[in-house]
C-alpha cells in the first residue's frame, strides 16, 4: 500500500495496514452526496408504493363500470344474433 506513486498515507498497526484518518474524511460534496441518495431512495420508494395503490383501487373502482357495459354488449348481441337467426328462417322457408 506504500510507493512512490500512492496517495493514500497508512500507518501499520501491528501486521494491519490502515489507511490514516485524513484518507478516511470525506468531502463536504460526498457528504451531500450521501445525505441526498440516503434521503432521497425512501422518499422514491414510498412515493412508487402510493402510485401502485392508487393503480389498483382505480382498476377496482373502474372494474363495475366494465362489467356493465360487457353485460350490456352481450344482450345486444344475442338479441341481434336472434334477430338474425328468426330472419334467416324466414327467408329459407
Amino acid at each position: 500500500m506504500g510507493g512512490p506513486q500512492c496517495s493514500i498515507v497508512t500507518v501499520v498497526v501491528g501486521s494491519v495496514a490502515r489507511p490514516s484518518p485524513e484518507a478516511e474524511a470525506m468531502s463536504a460534496g460526498q457528504v451531500v452526496l450521501v445525505v441526498v441518495f440516503s434521503t432521497a431512495m425512501p422518499v422514491l420508494v414510498v412515493e412508487l408504493v402510493l402510485v401502485i395503490v392508487c393503480i389498483k383501487r382505480k382498476r377496482v373502482r373502474d372494474c363495475p363500470c366494465r362489467d356493465e357495459e360487457a353485460r350490456r354488449q352481450n344482450e345486444q348481441n344475442m338479441v341481434h344474433n336472434a334477430v338474425g337467426a328468426v330472419n334467416s328462417v324466414w327467408t329459407t322457408t
